[in-house]
């Protein structure tokens, strides 16, 4: 609809993913480092750095997690990349 163009544009500039077919929709993130002090990791910028680099896990949405608490998780099926002492676990 032409109507929605201007604030799909405006969404988009504040950063929102707005097309479905972005390799960012259903990526989300707890705070993770430095936000929060249980956090093992900067749970954002890792996200960020798979999904440019085409490494992050797809099929599901993915929730990135800097510790066992597992904050901001999305209900239904996902995918978690938890933030352990050695790495990222896969947990489905």
């Amino acid at each position: 609809m032409a109507e929605a163009e201007p604030v799909e544009t405006l969404l988009t500039a504040a950063g929102l993913v707005t097309d479905p077919g972005s390799p960012w929709a259903g990526v989300t993130a707890c705070a993770g480092r430095p936000g929060c002090a249980k956090a093992l990791a900067d749970v954002r910028a890792d996200a960020r750095a798979a999904v440019e680099a085409g490494t992050a896990p797809t099929g599901l949405p993915v929730h990135w997690v800097g510790c066992e608490r597992r904050c901001g998780a999305p209900k239904g099926r996902h995918v978690e990349m938890l933030a352990t002492a050695d790495g990222y676990q896969v947990v489905t």
